[in-house]
Order: C-alpha cells, then structure tokens, then sequence
C-alpha cells in the first residue's frame, strides 16, 4: 500500500471521530471518543510499524538458495532398501586410514576388523594379500538363513597365485553338518593365464549341499578372473534357490554363474564370525561389501552395479577431494554470513533473528534479544558487532539507543508523533559511518565473490565429472568392439 493510502486511511479515521464528537457531545460521547481515538492510534502505530518492515536492509541472502554441500561421504539413498550391512571405499566414514577397524555405514554397532592395518587408497579399496577380514556373528547380520538375502562383493582380483589352500572370499558358518552355511572360493592349483588373462575355478559351497563351480557359459572349462577388471559378486539366495550373478566394467551386463534348487530347512546361522579371505591368500584389491535382506531382483542389481561405477569413477576424478573441500568451503562460507555472531546464550534469546545481514530482523526483535546483545556489547566492544558502542558518532548513537529501548518505547515515540525523528534515526542507521550498514557492504562484497567463486567451482566439479563419464564412454565402445577379438581368446 503506498504512503498516500496510509494517509487517506488515518485523515477517514479522524474524520469519523471529529464527526461523531461535534454531532453527539456529551459526557458518553466524551468516553467513547477516547475509546476510538485509542484505536485510532493503535492502528497508526501498526501502519507505521508495518511500513518500517517493508523498508528492511537489502538482505542479499533472502532470496538466494544457499546450495547443498557436495559430500565425498557416498550417498546410499538409492541402494539402502532392504540394505543391513555395508562398507565401501567411496565412503570417507568407512575407514579412516589409521588403523584395523572398517566401520559398517548401516549398522554402527557392526564392525568389521582387519587382522593386520589394511593397505588402503581411496581409489582403489582395501588390498587384502594376507589381511583376514572378520566380521560380525554370522546370527547377528540381520538375515535368516532360511530367508531370502543378498551378499554382494565388488573387487578387483589382482595378480592371483596357486596356493597350497583354497584362496576363500567368504565364509559364512551355519548350524549345518558340516559348520556351512556358504563358502565361495577360489580351487587351489586352478589358476592359469591364457593370453594374459586369468581364469581359475570359482566354486560355491551352499549348506552341505555339493559344490558347484561357476561358469559363464555351460561349454567353458573355467572362468575369468581378470586381474584388472572391477567385478561385483552377487550371491542371491531366494526361498527355492540360490544363484550367483555377477557384473564388471568391461561388459556391464549380468551374467548368472550359477543356480541351486534348494529345499526348505531348518539351518540357522551360527554364532562364529563371517570371515573374508579366511586363508589370507587372495591378493585381491576389495572396493565394497554388502548385505541385504532380500533377494536383489536383476534391475536392483544393475541399480546397486551403477552405483559402484559411478562412485568408483568419481573418486577417480583428480584433486577430487580437494575441490570437494573447496567448493563446500564455500557454501559454509555462504552460511557464516548469515548465522548469529555471538555466543550461543545471546543466539537462544535472538532466535527470531532469521538473517543476521538483515538490521530490520535485529532492530525487530525481541526485548529479550536486544537487551542481550547490549549487555554483551557493553563488556566487549572490540566484537565486530560492536563497534558503535565504542563511537559517539551521531549514527551511532542512534543505534545503539535502538537496543537499550524496548520495543514498547519505540511505540511511545511514535505515540508522542515523533515518527519523523525516528525515520531519520533509521535513515542515519544506514549511512556509512555506521558500523552495521559498512559490515554489510562488506558481507555484500564477500558474498558476490563467493558466489562467482561457488559458480566457477561447480562448473569444474560438473566439467571433470563429464570428462570422465565421457571417457568411460568411449573406452566402453571401444571394448565392445574388440569384446569378440577377446572372448575367442578364453580357453
């Protein structure tokens, strides 16, 4: 509303009153004019305080959205359904670098300990060679033997041995006959190279039922075990059958390895520790493990394979870490500029203050706020908030009269038709030589520059993400293209 319909507003109200004074004067009419001219200002004071609202400082954060942080912590949003246990590489909160202990990022009761420090990079995984891995009891991961579940293991299988035992990836033990409930590993002695690549006999051991070795297809007499392909195992078990697929980065497509008909049992998962290369002999380079609940369907397969690939890229992305922590230095930096500048006793009674760049958000607040904020300024004038209350300047002055008054004064100046004196006092609050007004062109400045800044490093960050998708990309094509070359090379 502008100011010209206040005023036809306030001059009707008087009018009215005027009216109704003159045509029925008398002691009951004295009264009720008093009553009326009471509202009459009561309604001015809002109008007035209303306007005074509606002239607030620029905020220049108000009606910019501050970005999300980017976060080298992996997001497992689209693979936690039915997710009990996991641990990655990706993920920073996995490991932390220094010691035996990998930290399960769903349970964080779950640990999963290392029989020597582990040899690790961030972009490789954990390098297993002699490193046993024990993980929780078999009866506590939250799954049931006779129910359906999901074990998943992404690696990269590395120069692999003949080894006087079976090099075994995993072991889960089971109140069964022989102390199963499944094994998976490598046959000792199997391990060759044709044409540079490594094949073995990969052999899964369900319960007591008869080994089964894995084949990509029926007429192969062994199995790749690329050396430097990624591959995830997925070790599905439904109520009537457990099945191996697995996918890797060179085809990107599922393969079934295996199949078992099972039947309906009573076994139940023993109280002895899931064990990863229980023999300490696969010098494999492990990326992530997982468990699920449920039997993975194929899309939920190719979901959970995508989200590896994609974070195993990513992480691959040089001075990815570092432009991690630039770009989210930023956006805090963003947040700083509007947050509360004092201590967290003055914050509690100022949380009405939404935007601290905002003097109209302070200089509205509540006595309490106001009051804090003088008796804190009083004792420490070299804050930064402060500094009017070391200055006699007039503006200054004026200032700090605004937090030394309730809001309750500030109506009675309007009340005694002080309005004019009080709107220069806000004018003079926003001269330059008021500390408030000269912090804020300075967060002004700050702000611009990190925002150019935060758009600059986004633009890198989406640039490299690119580049390496695209990259990939190509390097998919151009093994497609050569992918029969290869397969006719398999023994």
């Amino acid at each position: 509303m502008s100011n010209m319909y206040y005023l036809l507003f306030v001059f009707l109200i008087i009018y009215i009153l005027w009216y109704i004074y003159y045509t029925y004067s008398n002691n009951d009419i004295d009264v009720l004019f008093v009553v009326l001219l009471i509202i009459s200002l009561t309604v001015l004071i809002s109008t007035i305080l209303d306007k005074m609202k509606g002239r607030s400082f620029e905020s220049f954060v108000n009606n910019i959205p501050i970005p999300t942080e980017l976060s080298v912590h992996e997001n497992l949003d689209n693979i936690k359904d039915g997710l009990v246990s996991y641990w990655s590489t990706f993920n920073e909160t996995s490991y932390n670098g220094s010691n035996k202990i990998i930290n399960d990022n769903i349970d964080p009761n779950k640990k999963y300990i290392c029989s020597i420090s582990p040899t690790f990079d961030s972009k490789q995984g954990f390098f297993l060679g002699t490193n046993v891995i024990n993980g929780p009891m078999c009866n506590e991961l939250n799954i049931a033997f006779k129910d359906t579940y999901s074990i998943i293991i992404t690696c990269r299988h590395g120069k692999l041995k003949n080894e006087t035992n079976d090099i075994e990836i995993i072991k889960l033990f089971a109140n069964s006959p022989n102390n199963n409930g499944l094994s998976l590993f490598i046959r000792k002695d199997s391990i060759a190279e044709y044409n540079d690549i490594q094949q073995g006999d990969l052999v899964l051991q369900f319960a007591d039922i008869e080994d089964v070795v894995l084949r990509k297809n029926a007429s192969d007499t062994a199995i790749n075990l690329d050396k430097n392909d990624i591959i995830t195992y997925f070790i599905i078990k439904n109520m009537d059958h457990v099945k191996i697929v697995s996918m890797n980065d060179s085809e990107g497509t599922i393969r079934q390895l295996c199949r078992i008909e099972i039947t309906p049992s009573d076994i139940t998962l023993a109280n002895k520790e899931l064990v990863i290369n229980r023999n300490g002999n696969w010098n494999a380079n492990l990326l992530s493990f997982g468990i699920y609940n449920k039997a993975l369907t194929d899309e939920q397969i190719s979901s959970y394979f995508a989200h590896q690939m994609k974070n195993y890229n990513i992480s691959n992305i040089e001075d990815y870490n570092l432009l991690i922590h630039n770009y989210n230095s930023i956006i805090q930096t963003v947040k700083d500029v509007v947050k509360c500048p004092f201590d967290a006793n003055i914050c509690a009674n100022c949380i009405d203050v939404k935007d601290w760049t905002n003097p109209t958000d302070i200089v509205l607040s509540s006595d309490n706020c106001k009051s804090a904020i003088n008796n804190f300024c009083i004792q420490n004038q070299t804050h930064s908030f402060c500094k009017c209350w070391r200055s006699n300047t007039q503006a200054c002055t004026n200032f700090t009269s605004i937090f030394k008054k309730s809001n309750q004064s500030i109506i009675d100046n309007f009340e005694k038709n002080d309005i004019s004196y009080l709107k220069e006092k806000w004018k003079l609050t926003n001269k330059d030589d008021c500390a408030l007004k000269s912090d804020y062109d300075s967060l002004k400045k700050k702000f611009d520059e990190t925002v150019a800044n935060l758009d600059s490093s986004q633009k890198a960050y989406n640039k490299l993400a690119d580049d390496v998708m695209i990259k990939k990309e190509k390097e998919e094509e151009k093994k497609g293209f050569f992918s029969f070359f290869r397969s006719t090379n398999n023994k």
